[in-house]
């Protein structure tokens, strides 16, 4: 709710999924569980680094990931990116349709310009505001909960 709100997810939110992660993982399975949750939290943060450090999300999403990787661990984490890259691209196409004329351009000229590179480009992020941008926080954490819930890996 808050990143539909304000495109921010609270550092305390972040911290609490964290620390609850690492705080289950030990009492499930001793030092060994502890430091899968931490491994799941490693691998959260290396999964979406560098979209992070290009401008394409912002940093409460990779704090998120690293939270839900702490609970579901390594192999749940990237399951959870993948469902959640799924349930954002759906929300892409729902933004997509409430952006104006100019900033479709936008978008649509950093998509073919990504794409002349075959993905190698560093494409200028389109400057959409704040409130017409993705809250990938929400697909994350849908995500996040089910694998975390249903025990599904992919």
């Amino acid at each position: 709710v808050i990143d539909i709100r304000s495109r921010r997810i609270p550092n305390a939110v972040v911290l609490f999924i964290f620390s609850s992660g690492i705080i289950h993982g030990a009492l499930q399975g001793g030092f060994a569980g502890a430091g899968l949750s931490l491994a799941g939290a490693g691998a959260g943060i290396t999964l979406l680094l560098w979209p992070f450090t290009r401008g394409w999300m912002g940093g409460g999403d990779v704090k998120l990931l690293a939270g839900i990787g702490a609970w579901a661990g390594p192999r749940g984490v990237v399951s959870a990116l993948l469902i959640g890259s799924v349930i954002g691209g759906v929300l892409s196409l729902i933004a997509l349709v409430r952006l104006n004329r100019a900033e479709r351009r936008q978008v649509t000229h950093n998509v073919v310009a990504a794409s002349a590179m075959q993905g190698l480009a560093v494409a200028e992020p389109a400057r959409i505001s704040r409130e017409r941008g993705i809250p990938f926080g929400v697909a994350l954490a849908m995500s996040g909960a089910f694998i975390i819930w249903t025990g599904v890996i992919l």
